[in-house]
């Protein structure tokens, strides 16, 4: 009996140890670790365990990792949790299990594997090992064994543009082709390919519907309900790239990014008051932008993008931060601000509303990074912008939109004078539904293919006969109109060349619900700055001189001396017979910034605490244009300088962990140096 009772006893403890050592992740490893190198990423797949609730620490490492001892933080790259090979926003739309591709020929990954795309950010070879924590604890298994959860070959990696893989296309029934792909992005800011969040490895869903033949303008439709649901209603004849705004804790972002300390996994994030505001989901954006640009048989200098509601705002932010890949912007009662309310997820995603975080947008007036509530208001990023090449911009809002409000509340269209933003904004009767509309939507939609982003565009401002959107009372003023919404151009009237710039302006007819309105004109008086403007860049205290003719006649002209930014003419006469306005530079040849750089010994780049001194030596008096460029080509910080005869110096401190350009611009030379702050 005593034997008897002594081996129950064993029995029982060999059981409970097991039990607890179950639910440790010290007994979780995983094995038959892989890598791929493609396009600047490597796609690393291994086995899983077969248990849930588990998640996976990917470590990168010079040198061979043999043993726990090297499972540092030094080494930590990210982490993915289950079911990483699945992609799980198509499975949970579709009510269907989807595996990622990764490679075409091998097609779907297996359920029980599990996968992390990285980043290359060097060109070197790397190891690469992974780890289980099981969640229930937070327990870390660091035993590593090399050929299982550790490379025993290295990977040979090199910078290089990221693709996205195509998962499936197929040809619906108008015969319009679907392709879906997958863009990975990780925590990492690789040269020309920013970080997509702050945890790891992740893949976004997009999809390309290619409608008739040939290259064509291309769509993005911003609408974050489902990437894969068809967009054949945009347009007959062109590509609609369809983007998702989705994450796996089943929020979305606004379209914006995200809190460096928000948890995209958890449900339950605290109210943030400290931490910079990541733009995540625009750096995506961004990149896949240039893709589609690049590889996709369309036309590049033709891509218009368009949304509803908080869409478009992100159709409308789209375009604040990513100028030069957009060529117009069209939102359908957007807000024109956002801000999160109190006690809102909003507040537990980006930050309290009563504090003002940093963003990771750097405002290149000051060099200092953007506060958040004010990088979500457009009226101030058109301020940023307002001498960049920024994409024409519209859209129709309502009076009686109780959603977003009536945008006059915040004196939107006061705003759009002021800041010169140009386009096209309609008001009317409408709700946030549309209920109430009095505009047809041709009437308020822009004729996309008019513009490109490789050609200029008047902005007018200050129009005379606008209507009256009124003092932000919704019962104020008047109860539809526009504006600008009497004012075009003649295309082919546009030349913007080296030394003058001309396009002749008219006074429209004005329709509302398909009829022309009772009230129309003859003529008006505007201010008109040159937007996109290509060629026509004079340099610094040049003349100009300018001048507006009727059939013929000159009515009004004039002159000023350039100091830089865009060009405004004011309180320009415009008649519904024409007016035609033209520009040019007094005494050009050539009208362009001088193309010779400075000789070696006049140019020095010395480098100082946190950043560089950009130390040169002028032949003469000069105003410079001093702009700041990431590897990708977006605009980081701009500035004008005067200089002075003899030396100068110019301090450059660092605008984040990378490599930039500094292109520095005078009448007398042109001068580029590359500036490395990697860490």
């Amino acid at each position: 009996m005593k034997n008897c009772l002594h081996f129950l006893t064993t029995l029982l403890c060999c059981l409970v140890i097991f039990v607890l050592s179950a639910g440790s992740g010290y007994c979780y490893t995983v094995t038959g670790l892989k890598a791929t190198f493609k396009s600047g990423q490597v796609f690393l797949t291994w086995v899983n365990p077969s248990f849930s609730n588990l998640k996976y620490k990917i470590y990168r490492s010079t040198s061979k990792i043999t043993s726990s001892i090297q499972i540092t933080s030094s080494a930590y790259l990210g982490y993915v949790m289950d079911n990483s090979s699945k992609n799980i926003r198509k499975s949970k739309l579709e009510n269907k299990d989807y595996f990622f591709v990764t490679n075409a020929a091998d097609g779907p990954l297996k359920s029980n594997q599990g996968l992390y795309v990285a980043t290359s950010i060097k060109n070197k070879q790397y190891y690469y090992a992974v780890t289980v924590v099981t969640l229930n604890d937070d327990k870390e298994n660091k035993t590593i064994v090399q050929g299982s959860n550790s490379l025993s070959k290295a990977v040979s990696e090199t910078i290089e543009g990221p693709q996205p893989v195509l998962q499936q296309s197929e040809t619906l029934k108008d015969g319009t082709i679907q392709y879906e792909y997958v863009n990975w992005g990780d925590n990492q800011d690789a040269p020309g390919y920013p970080a997509f969040n702050n945890c790891g490895s992740y893949g976004y869903n997009f999809s390309v519907f290619k409608h008739g033949s040939g290259k064509s303008e291309l769509f993005v439709l911003v609408k974050d309900d489902n990437p894969f649901e068809d967009a054949s209603d945009l347009c007959s004849d062109c590509s609609v790239l369809k983007p998702d705004d989705w994450l796996p804790n089943e929020n979305n972002t606004y379209w914006v990014g995200y809190n460096d300390q928000y948890d995209i996994y958890s449900a339950s994030n605290p109210v943030f008051t400290t931490g910079i505001i990541k733009t995540y989901t625009q750096a995506r954006m961004g990149q896949t932008l240039k893709w589609a640009r690049l590889n996709l048989n369309v036309d590049s200098n033709k891509v218009y993008i368009t949304g509803t509601s908080h869409n478009g705002f992100g159709a409308m932010f789209t375009g604040q931060l990513n100028t030069d890949q957009i060529a117009a912007v069209y939102g359908v009662v957007p807000p024109i601000l956002i801000k999160a309310e109190n006690g809102s997820s909003r507040e537990r995603q980006w930050c309290d509303n009563s504090v003002d975080l940093p963003t990771d947008i750097t405002d290149p007036r000051t060099n200092e990074p953007v506060p958040v509530w004010k990088l979500f208001d457009n009226r101030f990023m058109d301020r940023l912008n307002y001498d960049s090449y920024i994409p024409f911009m519209g859209g129709v809002n309502g009076k009686n939109d109780i959603t977003v409000g009536w945008v006059q509340k915040f004196h939107w269209y006061d705003s759009l004078n002021a800041t010169r933003a140009g386009g096209t904004w309609y008001w009317d009767q409408r709700d946030h539904g549309g209920d109430g509309s009095q505009f047809t939507p041709d009437e308020t939609k822009p004729d996309y293919e008019r513009y490109a982003i490789h050609k200029s565009y008047p902005a007018f401002a200050y129009c005379s006969i606008n209507q009256n959107p009124g003092d932000g009372d919704s019962k104020n003023g008047d109860p539809y109109g526009a504006i600008n919404g009497y004012l075009d151009w003649e295309d082919g009237s546009l030349t913007d060349e080296a030394c003058s710039y001309a396009v002749t302006c008219f006074v429209k007819d004005f329709y509302v619900g398909g009829k022309l309105d009772k009230e129309q004109y003859k003529s008006c008086t505007s201010d008109i700055t040159l937007r996109r403007v290509q060629k026509f860049k004079p340099g610094m205290g040049e003349k100009i001189s300018w001048a507006v003719k009727k059939e013929g006649n000159e009515i009004q002209s004039g002159s000023f001396t350039y100091y830089g930014g865009a060009i405004t003419l004011y309180g320009v006469k415009i008649y519904k017979s024409k007016s035609d306005i033209s520009l040019k530079i007094n005494k050009c040849s050539s009208g362009k910034l001088a193309e010779d750089t400075l000789p070696d010994d006049q140019v020095k780049v010395v480098a100082i605490p946190d950043g560089y001194q950009l130390v040169l030596n002028l032949p003469s008096d000069d105003y410079i244009r001093l702009d700041i460029f990431d590897m990708s080509g977006k605009l980081i910080s701009s500035r004008i300088i005067e200089m002075m005869r003899g030396l100068n110096s110019i301090p450059v401190f660092s605008p984040g962990n990378g490599v930039y350009v500094a292109l520095m611009q005078g009448n007398s030379f042109n001068q580029a140096v590359k500036l490395n702050f990697m860490k």
